[in-house]
């Protein structure tokens, strides 16, 4: 039985990494990753935006963490990254979460690890102190710690096991008889669904509390369990456009209807020895981190970061520009969104904003330095298995200027010409258009009992073409079966 000549491989199912879908839906090399901000006193362990209503502006919230006093420190800046204004607050340990939450024209920055600020957006932040009840003599708690979110009108911060609930359009106002102890576990995560339910995750599974039970002064409703998804650290569940996603040992899955399927995130182990880098793999995507971006989930892990667009099915694996520093202050800690909307990255190490052609940061010592982008895709071929397949060639197809192609431990760089207008002899016309994808072919004499595949391009913005062409050719021995 001889092996099929020649197949085609589609892009669509292969593995990417630091690419990115255009707007016409094809994939191409990612933006390079500029340095807009580095911290000036400990490492960044959060950050976020806020549109300011009273200027339309964004305004970003930067906190950072000395590791010799545990000061924690929040600056505000202005869309031009001028300082607007910045708190110092103490705290005994390492900053595990923090998250902004707002309540009308008034907003919150919480933490389990650090007292609760305050502040009428477009003002400075101020400690939270608790505010006197409309119902005269009745007794207030002072504003609680932890993770918060606004729901119904009214601030929730999250203890370890418990809910504290303010009173409507008075978010430092809480009364002692809207203290809940719901269902499930300790508390990792709180947030609200798409159909304005309070949302727990917890060690014990997710729990719902439908808006209605805020309706009077006293909260009180029915809680009910929406999967079985079991929350044990911070950071690992996020809402994304409205759906609770939480990461799992593979990868994510949506943990807010129960059954969903899970989203695989580990690249495939048989990856070429000239890959960019070694198979992104984990034993555990929970010790990560995941968060809201403007297009679908962003997951960290260690020096790489997973990002999802939803719908255009594409998710794409990112190296993350490092700054020296020591061993994990290179996770993702926060996304914030720029003023027309683009995601930003917080790393300990600096702000990151995807523009340009190479990657950029700052140094310790204030040195610049840069390195160009390459993306890739990736992933094994099925093939029948009694076959050792001979690689002649493969065929690939992009609008960069440099190409490689690896099978096994073939590797073939290439320069793929390039058709462009000539100065004087060319109609240049009124519309811009895009270089024509050219295919190269690469001649290969590889046997491999597995077909793994790496295509790079070098250039954001270059394309990718639709798939591969391989032809398989000699008389390939059978694999011995038993």
């Amino acid at each position: 039985m001889k092996p099929i000549p020649t197949f085609r491989v589609p892009l669509a199912g292969l593995a990417s990494r630091d690419a990115w879908p255009l707007s016409s839906g094809e994939l191409a090399v990612r933006s390079g990753m500029y340095q807009r901000k580095t911290p000036s006193n400990g490492l960044y362990v959060g950050g976020f935006s806020v549109h300011n209503p009273r200027t339309n502006e964004v305004w970003f919230y930067l906190v950072t963490q000395d590791s010799s006093n545990l000061i924690v420190t929040i600056t505000t800046y202005d869309q031009d990254w001028v300082v607007v204004d910045s708190i110092q607050t103490n705290t005994t340990s390492a900053v595990q979460a923090v998250n902004l939450t707002a309540v009308e024209d008034q907003m919150m920055v919480s933490s389990p690890n650090f007292t609760t600020l305050w502040a009428v957006v477009g003002t400075p932040l101020l400690k939270a102190e608790k505010t006197a009840s409309a119902v005269p003599g009745r007794v207030t708690l002072d504003v609680p710690c932890g993770l918060s979110v606004g729901w119904a009108a009214r601030a929730v911060i999250a203890g370890s096991n418990a809910l504290y609930i303010s009173d409507a359009l008075q978010p430092r106002t809480f009364d002692p008889e809207n203290v809940l102890n719901p269902p499930g576990g300790n508390i990792f995560g709180v947030t609200v669904s798409a159909g304005g339910a309070l949302v727990i995750s917890t060690t014990d599974g997710v729990w719902a509390l439908p808006e209605d039970a805020a309706n009077s002064p006293r909260v009180y409703g029915v809680w009910s369990k929406l999967s079985d998804y079991n929350c044990f650290q911070h950071r690992n569940v996020s809402n994304i456009h409205g759906a609770l996603y939480g990461l799992t040992s593979q990868g994510y899955r949506r943990i807010d209807q129960q059954g969903s399927e899970e989203i695989h995130l580990g690249e495939p182990s048989a990856v070429p020895a000239s890959a960019l880098f070694p198979p992104v793999a984990c034993d555990d995507f929970r010790r990560g981190s995941i968060f809201a971006g403007q297009y679908g989930p962003v997951v960290g892990i260690e020096s790489h970061m997973n990002v999802t667009h939803l719908s255009a099915g594409v998710k794409s694996w990112w190296r993350i520009p490092k700054a020296s520093g020591a061993a994990g202050t290179h996770r993702v800690v926060g996304v914030m969104s720029d003023a027309d909307g683009t995601d930003m990255v917080v790393l300990p190490t600096g702000v990151y904003r995807p523009e340009g052609s190479v990657d950029t940061r700052v140094d310790t010592g204030g040195s610049i330095g840069s390195s160009s982008v390459t993306g890739a895709v990736l992933g094994p071929i099925p093939t029948r298995p009694e076959f050792s397949n001979v690689i002649r060639w493969a065929d690939f197809g992009t609008d960069g200027t440099v190409m490689t192609i690896a099978v096994g431990n073939g590797t073939k760089s290439v320069l793929v010409p390039q058709v462009a207008p000539v100065t004087g002899t060319d109609s240049w016309g009124t519309l811009y258009q895009n270089a024509r994808l050219r295919s190269r072919r690469v001649n290969f004499v590889e046997r491999t009992d597995e077909i793994v595949m790496f295509a790079s391009i070098r250039g954001p913005g270059d394309r990718f073409g639709p798939g591969f062409d391989v032809h398989c050719a000699g008389p390939g021995r059978k694999r011995r079966t038993g």
